[in-house]
């Protein structure tokens, strides 16, 4: 009995030194080294977008009758005044109808006394879209063609985020189909009456490209970044370091200092990156201590970083 108690009594001390080794006892700080770099900041917003065109037209029949010709196809560039088709009154086109019966002599007799009815561009652009043929019967509210004066750049911006655009502010286009090809653009124009999208109040914001390239076409989805800052040398912290805050004061271990902590103010946050406003240089190092999440060590905890003042927590 005494030889059971003793082996229980072992196996006892034995889980407890256990639980104490992997649970209760204080394990060792691991810090982590992060470097402070200078480098280009940037900020922005995101928004989606559409390439559209600024003012688009349609041009209909000037009377009812037949599409005879159609000089230009979509994607064709025109100018205000241009010929861009030809079409015959009803009247013409029965009359040419019935001479066609009587040979060729009669068609062209036909041709020479009753003149076609030309189809004019109304403005200088280009053909966005044909909405007919040639032998097409139309009538005056036949669209015949689309016309786009110029493609520009239409964001909706979120309500929450509208004080933060203005107008000529720059923004960079990136286009889903073609997203090697990053356009530069500038805020032109800002609505001032909201549309309700999917239950979400924005803002349609105007913005002119510095180019268009000419595969694009209109009705291409694209995201827009509006640039609220681009910093050509700023001094920075993975934003990780800040505990996900911005625009703070807080305190930081710096390698080689005398003194345990340093107090230091941090700027805006891309979500990457940190500004460091004051209390750091280029080349400093900061200590910071591993944090696991789940099983993923994934990110750092500043070692004894100060509470915020007026910081924001994302």
């Amino acid at each position: 009995m005494n030889k059971k108690i003793s082996i229980a009594g072992a196996i006892a001390v034995l889980a407890a030194a256990l639980v104490w080794f992997f649970f209760l006892r204080e394990k060792p700080v691991v810090l982590q080294e992060i470097t402070v770099e200078a480098e280009r900041f940037q900020q922005n917003v995101a928004q989606s977008g559409t390439i559209q065109p600024e003012n688009k037209i349609a041009v209909t029949a000037p009377i009812s009758g037949r599409i005879d010709k159609l000089l230009l196809q979509e994607g064709s560039r025109v100018k205000r005044g241009q010929i861009i088709a030809w079409m015959s009154s009803t009247d013409r086109a029965a009359l040419l109808d019935s001479a066609s019966s009587q040979g060729a002599e009669a068609v062209n007799e036909m041709i020479d006394v009753y003149k076609p009815t030309p189809i004019i561009s109304p403005m200088t652009g280009v053909i966005i879209s044909r909405g007919v043929v040639v032998g097409q019967t139309v009538t005056s509210a036949t669209i015949l063609f689309e016309l786009s004066d110029r493609l520009i750049v239409m964001a909706d911006v979120d309500e929450t985020d509208l004080g933060k655009i203005k107008e000529g502010q720059s923004a960079s286009v990136k286009v889903d189909s073609f997203p090697d090809n990053v356009l530069r653009a500038k805020v032109v124009r800002i609505a001032h009456q909201s549309v309700n999208r999917s239950s979400i109040n924005v803002y349609p914001v105007l913005l002119e490209p510095e180019t268009i390239p000419p595969e694009f076409r209109a009705g291409l989805t694209a995201s827009v970044y509006f640039e609220l800052q681009d910093i050509e040398k700023a001094l920075v912290l993975p934003t990780w370091v800040a505990e996900g805050r911005d625009n703070f004061e807080g305190k930081l271990r710096v390698k080689g200092d005398s003194e345990t902590t340093r107090k230091v103010t941090f700027g805006a946050s891309n979500g990457q990156k940190i500004v460091v406003l004051s209390g750091l240089k280029e080349g400093d190092v900061v200590l910071v201590k591993e944090q696991k999440f789940g099983n993923d060590k994934a990110s750092a905890t500043p070692f004894g970083i100060g509470a915020p003042r007026g910081g924001k927590r994302r």
